[in-house]
């Protein structure tokens, strides 16, 4: 499932995710960039204006892969940051 976070809020959750112990075959796929939308943090529920740094956190099972066509319509592709917890 994914979430869209603050930076505030993207940057505790990923530093939860370098520590934590995923189960076998689980991932988490972090995109962090600037918004081209406004959008509501999933955990504060503060407003995100165009231009906000964003983390974008999908939590995958085993054998699923990270889509990313959805991409151009949060951030700008060329200006991106894309990390994997496994």
């Amino acid at each position: 499932m994914p979430y869209l976070f603050c930076n505030d809020c993207g940057e505790e959750k990923t530093k939860g995710f370098s520590e934590a112990k995923m189960l076998d075959g689980e991932s988490v796929e972090v995109v962090i960039g600037d918004l081209l939308i406004e959008c509501i943090c999933d955990l504060c529920n503060s407003q995100l204006n165009k231009g906000d740094r964003a983390f974008h956190c999908s939590f995958l099972p085993e054998g699923y892969e990270f889509n990313i066509s959805w991409i151009d319509d949060f951030f700008e592709r060329n200006r991106i940051v894309r990390e994997s917890f496994k």
